[in-house]
């Protein structure tokens, strides 16, 4: 057992230290953000396939130390994956502090009611994408095109105004829910302070299967709500 435990903590700590070299050295993702995660990540992969493969040569004592090792990089992803989650929300944060759409939150939050009706979207400028529950810039913002993201208050010309709700649409054979996310998506032009259109979209359809007693759900509609605001932009800009 202690010589499991030694192999783990050496792994994890091998890990560690290409982490650190990885932040040292500010690698990069293929998005352009610092992700010392990914090169932990090839890390994990090698160090998985090297106990498959040492696993197979039979032997108990190599069996053992590659499990370790194995134990040791899933304990290094999984601590490294957390952190890097925290860091991307704090960065994106002080960028939305930086750009200063907290101080007009208020006018991005806004009920501006239904749309009107009878008019056609002709399109949409650039765009602010809110999170309505939260009160807060919504994380699909960071995902727009540069040309349409508008990074100052002045550039804002319309609103994405989401509000996400994971529903249950069913239970699985253990009882625990098996649910479903959906956005209702609100389109508003910024400067007349009028509804132009809203949408709601449906995210992917739960598992069919689950371990745990608290359930499963899918994928939110993140993809399908970009691709509808870039259409819309891709409409004004013509």
């Amino acid at each position: 057992m202690l010589k499991f435990l030694l192999g783990a903590g050496s792994s994890a700590a091998w890990l560690v230290v290409v982490a650190a070299v990885a932040t040292l050295f500010e690698w990069t993702g293929p998005s352009g953000t610092p992700l010392p995660v990914m090169g932990v990540y090839a890390i994990g992969a090698g160090a998985i396939w090297l106990f498959l493969y040492v696993r197979s040569l039979g032997s108990i004592r190599y069996r053992l130390s590659s499990q370790a090792a194995l134990f040791g990089c899933v304990l290094s992803l999984l601590m490294f994956g957390l952190v890097d989650s925290m860091v991307t929300r704090h960065r994106r944060a002080e960028a939305v502090e930086a750009m200063g759409f907290s101080r007009h939150m208020p006018a991005y939050v806004k009920d501006y009611g239904p749309p009107a009706g009878g008019e056609p979207l002709m399109g949409a400028g650039k765009m602010l994408i809110v999170d309505l529950r939260e009160g807060e810039v919504d994380d699909l913002y960071f995902a727009l095109r540069p040309e349409v993201r508008a990074t100052s208050p002045e550039e804002v010309e319309t609103l994405a105004q989401i509000r996400w709700e994971k529903r249950v649409v069913a239970r699985y054979s253990n009882g625990a829910p098996a649910s479903r996310w959906f956005a209702f998506v609100g389109i508003v032009d910024l400067a007349s302070g009028r509804t132009l259109a809203d949408q709601e979209f449906a995210g992917s359809e739960p598992p069919s299967r689950t371990r745990g007693r608290s359930g499963a759900s899918g994928d939110k509609p993140g993809g399908v709500i970009l691709e509808r605001l870039h259409t819309l932009y891709a409409r004004r800009a013509r």
